[in-house]
């Protein structure tokens, strides 16, 4: 895969190493075979001995399954579904959990809110579950914050 996310070959047999493995033809991005976070390597499509696969599109994972963290190409929708996922794992009422999460919801179905509206919605959030911007969460929730509302927050 390249850090674009455009495939490059589907079926390795084995992973190698994540140096040296040139350009992508398309954009130009290095390629990579190896979660950046873990080393596991990229899954692939499953192989099965002498069947073909005719009209089958390859669609890369989004997410590590060694240990969950967003590939390169993983959207900024796919990303505030992980912190959503990563709620689940917080030590707050059910109730908390279901305000932050429709506040994640908003900020990942309504990409265009101003720089204010997001700054309200990532203050509730932190405000209600101070854990997720924290840790792990944090290089998710640091991808998705922009300058201004990171300096709003003190992060």
């Amino acid at each position: 895969m390249c850090r674009r996310g455009h495939v490059q070959e589907n079926s390795l047999a084995v992973a190698p190493a994540t140096d040296g493995l040139g350009f992508c033809p398309d954009c130009g991005a290095s390629i990579t075979a190896r979660c950046g976070a873990c080393g596991i390597r990229i899954r692939g499509e499953y192989y099965t001995p002498g069947v073909a696969l005719i009209g089958f599109e390859f669609k890369p994972a989004k997410f590590c399954d060694g240990c969950g963290e967003p590939y390169p190409w993983a959207t900024r929708q796919d990303r505030i579904y992980q912190l959503e996922n990563l709620l689940d794992e917080e030590e707050i009422d059910d109730y908390t959990k279901l305000l932050v999460r429709e506040d994640l919801e908003r900020l990942r179905e309504s990409p265009d809110l101003d720089q204010d509206a997001q700054l309200a919605v990532w203050q509730r959030v932190r405000g209600r579950a101070p854990g997720l911007l924290a840790g792990g969460a944090w290089n998710i929730a640091q991808g998705l914050l922009n300058a201004y509302v990171q300096q709003k927050l003190g992060l």
